[in-house]
């Protein structure tokens, strides 16, 4: 909040008075994502959402999207979608239903328009299902979603993100405790540390609101999977991966809800068990160049529309 505050006031010239300075923005928005970053005031850099009212299809959507006001009615209808992919990337399709018998289908696309895999689940109350795939092709891949008996309208959230994600996370430190949240139905959050061979560490991951199932998984340098659990959560609940590290280097998370169906709190935390315990190296993922380019973008934008003076 302290952080949203100053730049408000910031922006509105309350600091700098009516003349803002181009090297003042840009320190300015990197002070700004270097405290988002340390803070894990996001738990993704890139993460946006798409209201779909009124949207002509195919709706063009990015990894880190999700959708909102997205629904199927009536019960015969297709909505259609489009994204960028490249040749190698492995990627996460989730639809969670929110309407009770509500079916939804899945069927992604490649270029040609060739269908590549297709998933659905049965909602007798409601449901949500997830597709990954590694895809082959370079081009505009196509997602079709509908309800799989094509008899029952419902409304949805889409989500799409590579999985895991090679470069929209947040670091994370030893001791240094995050508290965020799962902010919609399929939420994905990706977390990532520098680990050092022959290190152990534990992540602690606790979920604080009830019905949240907090599944956790986490991958090596090369990218192997080397974890995956999740704990019923009825009230609360945790889990806990203690882990020796055998290679150096770069290990990231995922933290979701196991059902792709239920939002809500939690806290992670990173620690080290044994061996030098030497503080890590919080990395910097590739996605905050492009988070501070929209905050130098949004300040300087709001200072010309208010008339003020942008100085080189």
């Amino acid at each position: 909040m302290v952080l949203i505050s100053n730049l408000w006031g910031f922006m509105k010239g309350e600091r700098m008075g009516h003349v803002m300075n181009k090297k003042a923005i840009m320190a300015l928005a990197a002070c700004a994502s270097s405290l988002v970053l340390a803070q894990g005031g996001w738990a993704s850099i890139v993460e946006h959402a798409i209201d779909t009212t009124g949207l002509s299809e195919p709706i063009t959507i990015t990894y880190g999207a999700h959708t909102t006001n997205a629904a199927i009615s009536p019960g015969v209808d297709v909505d259609g979608y489009r994204f960028n992919g490249v040749a190698g990337d492995a990627l996460r399709v989730v639809v969670s239903g929110h309407t009770h018998f509500f079916d939804p289908l899945i069927e992604l696309r490649d270029p040609a328009g060739t269908v590549l895999q297709t998933q659905t689940c049965t909602g007798s109350l409601t449901c949500a299902v997830s597709l990954d795939q590694t895809l082959a092709s370079t081009g505009v891949h196509f997602l079709n979603i509908s309800d799989s008996g094509n008899n029952e309208a419902g409304n949805y959230t889409l989500h799409i993100d590579r999985f895991p994600s090679p470069d929209n996370w947040t670091p994370i430190a030893y001791d240094s405790p995050i508290s965020t949240d799962l902010g919609h139905a399929g939420d994905h959050d990706f977390f990532a540390f520098a680990g050092a061979a022959g290190t152990g560490v534990r992540i602690n991951l606790a979920g604080q609101s009830h019905f949240l199932d907090p599944s956790l998984q986490i991958w090596d340098p090369s990218g192997a999977l080397i974890f995956n659990n999740f704990c019923p959560g009825s009230l609360t609940c945790s889990i806990s991966a203690d882990l020796a590290l055998i290679q150096s280097g770069l290990y990231r998370m995922s933290i979701s809800d196991s059902g792709l169906d239920e939002t809500g709190n939690y806290s992670v935390n990173l620690s080290c068990s044994f061996g030098t315990c030497a503080p890590n190296p919080v990395p910097i993922p590739a996605a905050a160049p492009l988070f501070a380019t929209g905050l130098i973008s949004l300040v300087a934008g709001l200072r010309r529309r208010s008339g003020k003076t942008i100085h080189p």
